[in-house]
């Protein structure tokens, strides 16, 4: 034993640092440049634990070297093994059981280095007379991963934590630690250093060209993940279960351009997809046919318009007859009022042009030519959100300000149902917090512009040709857009189902009292339910399409970016399957921009009934009249001079809420017949009575807003009626 470690002391020595051990016909090198016999540089590697033994220099039983029996080293590299090895384990039956779960990545010969790791970290190589665990070298475990870890990660399994390649020593190490090296040929050691090079050009951050090989395979990495998860994609089961994987080249190419920012800083801070200088096209990369171009058009105008005018018929009603409108449901008016001025976006992008809005013209290279004369030419960009012009800001102004601000008055819309409804809220109790909604509801939205302006993070829309945000940024997107539109959903369906659960629970304590119906507050009901379901469900579908857009967008765009093909993963053979990369549905954007207008157009749902066109009859009639007789103001003159008095009615407040009377005075108030009196349609009717002059009677309906009751003063005769806004009814009728 003596004699046989007095040879490979001289072998070491003569050798320049290096014990060359030859077994069937491979070659392994074992480096060391320091004296072996100086204990002080027997020493552990961090991770790796090594027997005490070895800080022996010499004279120091060594365990029995052993033969290999793990069949995937056996007759491998060398004859022997000695246990336990680095990873502690004490059995050559137990590494073994460990080391086989990476027989298939060496059946595919994914590296020539893989079989030599495992080997000399599972079954170390044993050497009479030298009790130290050898350790691979780090370069065979870098070699190994860069050939292997690839199709690791294809099946996302991850580079295994006791294989880490920082925790294995250096070849010829300063701190003079031993490690086993396969003897390369030329052409393994000039892969290895091609590998090496582009590893360190991955690191360094002077120039792109510097890292192609690095960024190339990131991308199709992150392009084969997506395009396995894609449930309906063309190439998915291909890459699922053919055993394919993807080899792509990236690059800015068409329809990508690539611009030349010349002397203006803000055009040289556009990327794409890291690309510097690479901007996306001013049409979509996707839908760039006429037929996509002209179809978006006549989508967009066609519900743009009949959002207009639906929106400007509520606000026309609500300006018929104001007092119809109280709280708890006058935020519908402002929420059409929002979404008219979102549809006059819209209209206004149509009406300037797609490219006048969301696009600008910069120099840009044409990469096919090789004369840079040529390549250069002018060119149509996205409006990017470091760039901008006035009309682009216009737009955005409209169609996201209002947007927002249609979304607070749906939040304050459900505030007001759930305290009527909920807290037993009268509409002068909520009344007195309309500046409070106001304020909210128009300042909120305000400042989420203000800042989206003041971060210029305007740009345009490749599809709809509007400006409006997130459409380059994904940032922008998530902060500006998306949570935004949840919170507000979530606090006004919150409130929505607060005020439905609370009219719900109205409704069964009122069946169980005696000659009370509850037909009109299951109307009620029905009605609510379905005014939230047209604002909830169109909602829902626009946030949803943002969320798929931000998932798929990036991958949408390296399906353009890269050009891709199949190859065998056993051999890296290119396939004979065309590569289809994931594209778009254009329906969905189509969807998502109906779903941006459909609210405006049935947010006039809640007015629609027949007191609405009981209002607009009377208008037309009054037209009429005015058109027909010339003489109307002078009738309508003398009719003003018949006055008609108001009871003084007593406050409400000092009667049961079912129950209010009061007097009528000859000296009561007086005014002219034109001046109508309103009914509130959102509060409850109070049956009411009293007594009038000279022992007539008049019976009418009082409401929480004290509607007057007429009678003119020379009436004596004993009659029972009511003003509803349109003719004098019995009582019995009702308001409704």
């Amino acid at each position: 034993m003596l004699f046989i470690l007095a040879i490979l002391i001289a072998l070491f020595q003569s050798t320049n640092g290096e014990i060359v051990i030859s077994s069937n016909n491979s070659l392994i090198r074992v480096s060391r440049q320091v004296d072996p016999h100086d204990p002080s540089h027997w020493r552990d590697i961090e991770g790796l634990p090594i027997s005490e033994e070895a800080v022996n220099a010499g004279g120091y039983a060594t365990p029995q070297c052993e033969p290999i029996t793990v069949p995937v080293c056996q007759g491998a590299f060398y004859e022997y093994t000695r246990m336990p090895n680095i990873l502690n384990h004490e059995t050559q039956e137990e590494a073994g059981l460990e080391a086989h779960q990476f027989y298939p990545l060496i059946q595919i010969n994914c590296s020539a280095d893989l079989r030599f790791l495992m080997c000399s970290i599972y079954t170390p190589i044993c050497i009479e007379g030298y009790a130290q665990s050898l350790p691979p070298c780090r370069s065979v475990c870098e070699r190994a991963r860069a050939g292997c870890g690839p199709i690791m990660g294809y099946y996302a399994f991850k580079w295994p934590d006791q294989m880490q390649c920082d925790r294995f020593p250096v070849l010829n190490n300063p701190e003079g630690i031993l490690c086993m090296e396969r003897n390369l040929t030329d052409a393994e050691k000039a892969e290895f250093e091609s590998i090496q090079s582009a590893r360190e050009a991955s690191k360094s951050h002077v120039t792109e060209e510097n890292k192609p090989l690095s960024r190339d395979y990131e991308m199709s990495r992150e392009l084969e993940q997506a395009a396995r998860l894609t449930v309906s994609g063309e190439n998915s089961g291909t890459l699922k279960t053919s055993g394919a994987w993807l080899n792509c080249s990236c690059d800015c190419r068409h329809p990508f351009v690539s611009i030349i920012p010349g002397n203006d800083s803000q055009l040289a801070q556009i990327s794409t997809l890291g690309f510097s200088n690479c901007a996306l096209p001013c049409y979509s990369i996707h839908f760039q046919t006429e037929t996509d171009k002209k179809f978006v058009d006549f989508w967009l105008w066609l519900w743009s318009a009949l959002c207009a005018v639906s929106t400007i018929i509520t606000m026309l009603t609500f300006l018929t007859d104001p007092s119809r409108f109280q709280y708890p449901g006058q935020p519908i008016i402002y929420l059409s009022t929002c979404y008219f001025f979102v549809s006059v976006g819209y209209i206004l992008r149509m009406a300037v042009g797609h490219e006048n809005v969301a696009c600008t013209a910069v120099q840009a290279l044409l990469n096919s030519e090789e004369n840079v004369q040529k390549r250069i030419f002018s060119a149509s960009i996205l409006q990017y959100s470091l760039v901008g012009k006035a009309v682009c800001t216009t737009v955005f102004i409209f169609t996201y300000y209002f947007g927002m601000a249609s979304s607070v008055w749906w939040v304050v819309l459900t505030v007001t149902w759930f305290l009527a409804a909920g807290l037993k809220w009268s509409n002068e109790a909520i009344s007195k917090y309309t500046q409070v909604f106001h304020f909210v509801a128009w300042v909120l939205p305000g400042v989420q512009t203000g800042v989206i302006l003041m971060l210029r993070a305007v740009d345009g829309d490749p599809v709809s040709g509007l400006c409006y945000v997130g459409s380059t940024n994904d940032n922008h997107l998530i902060y500006f857009l998306i949570l935004p539109l949840v919170i507000y959903f979530c606090f006004g369906t919150f409130f929505l189902l607060g005020g439905f659960v609370a009219l719900c629970n109205i409704r069964r304590v009122i069946k169980f009292q005696p000659r009370v119906g509850t037909d009109k507050l299951e109307k009620l009901m029905i009605k609510l339910g379905i005014f939230g379901l047209l604002y909830t469900v169109p909602a829902i579908v626009v946030i949803a399409c943002y969320i798929h857009e931000l998932r798929w967008r990036r991958v949408w765009q390296l399906g353009v970016a890269c050009q891709c093909d199949l190859r065998n993963e056993n051999d890296g053979r290119p396939l004979d399957i065309d590569w289809n990369p994931p594209t778009p549905e254009y329906a969905i954007f189509m969807l998502k921009y109906f779903m941006s207008l459909i609210v405006g157009i049935t947010s006039g749902f809640w007015i629609w009934s027949g007191k609405t066109v009981e209002a607009w009859k009377r208008v037309c009639r009054r037209g009429k009249r005015m058109k027909q007789s010339p003489t109307m103001m002078n009738t309508m003159i003398e009719k003003s001079n018949t006055i008609w008095s108001i009871p003084n009615m007593q406050s409400p407040t000092q009667f049961p809420p079912k129950t209010i009377s009061g007097r009528v005075s000859a000296q009561g108030s007086f005014f002219a017949l034109e001046a109508e009196p309103r009914p509130n349609i959102f509060c409850p009717m109070i049956q009411a009575s009293s007594s009038g002059i000279g022992g007539s009677s008049i019976a009418g309906s009082a409401y929480a807003n004290t509607t007057s009751v007429l009678e003119p003063k020379t009436a004596n005769t004993n009659r029972e009626f009511a003003y509803n806004g349109t003719e004098f009814v019995s009582p019995r009728q009702g308001m409704y």
